[in-house]
């Protein structure tokens, strides 16, 4: 495996473990959205805030922290030995 598959894999994992809990609290949010915004409805709108917290909450753990920097990190070395891999010697 190669380090470009490594990197997938990796991306592949992180959409599993840590954006569908966050996409499934946004998903939750919507209903109070809609009565937020089209109905007016004050008490959605303080459930509204709070799941937005608990995404803020979630973005913010250090587990995720830790896995999302680790992408970033392979992310930027399969790119430096790409540039460095097309650079020829003169």
């Amino acid at each position: 495996m190669n380090d470009f598959e490594k990197l997938k894999a990796d991306i592949i994992n992180a959409q599993t473990t840590i954006f569908s809990p966050i996409l499934e609290i946004i998903e939750s949010a919507e209903e109070d959205a809609q009565k937020f915004y089209v109905k007016g409805v004050r008490s959605a709108g303080n459930r509204l805030k709070k799941k937005m917290q608990d995404v803020r909450k979630a973005i913010k753990h250090p587990a995720i922290k830790s896995e999302m920097t680790k992408i970033q990190e392979g992310a930027k070395g399969l790119r430096q030995q790409l540039v460095d891999s097309t650079k020829t010697p003169a």
